[in-house]
């Protein structure tokens, strides 16, 4: 269940989840900067926290992640479209109630289209496959670099319940 959670959140790194945006700064960023193919160097989050309640019983877990063998790239077209296709592996260590797990999952070959457009400093794409908005913000933005910030949160049905998980993914890119 983790595992999808974090597939999830790290398909948000590289925009094609839904997410929930803190007020960005609005600084302007030069969008012929961002026209082109980034490949994803690393990608991470560092305060994870899922909120499982079942039949009245809450469980709480936290979680952090890093992405590993990653051959991802993402395309950002003049015309506002944009491509994200690659893998990698997730490692990732979830600690509930004092039980640390550690895991390794591949996110296996995955391939998005959709569009995008900049406000200030925020990046926003819509998934042509299925229709969700995310919103990242660019920390980096130059020549060669690319970095975002996105702050997410996704709230799912699981087997009765509902699950509520929460994170920062931090993701650069080069090129």
């Amino acid at each position: 269940m983790f595992k999808k959670i974090v597939f999830l959140f790290l398909l948000g790194a590289v925009f094609v989840t839904g997410c929930k945006k803190d007020e960005p700064s609005k600084t302007d960023v030069n969008t012929d900067k961002i026209v082109g193919e980034w490949t994803m160097t690393s990608a991470s989050s560092n305060d994870g926290e899922s909120v499982t309640t079942l039949n009245g019983t809450t469980i709480t877990s936290t979680f952090t992640w890093e992405a590993k063998d990653i051959n991802a790239k993402i395309n950002f077209k003049d015309d506002k479209t944009f491509d994200s296709y690659g893998s990698y592996t997730l490692s990732t260590v979830t600690t509930t109630n004092g039980q640390v797990i550690t895991t390794e999952a591949s996110t296996g070959e995955y391939q998005y289209s959709g569009t995008w457009k900049l406000n200030g400093d925020e990046l926003e794409t819509t998934n042509d496959t299925n229709g969700e908005t995310g919103k990242g913000k660019i920390l980096v933005l130059d020549d060669h670099n690319l970095k975002t910030q996105i702050k997410a949160t996704i709230t799912r049905n699981v087997n009765g319940g509902t699950q509520v998980a929460t994170q920062t993914v931090i993701a650069t890119y080069t090129r």
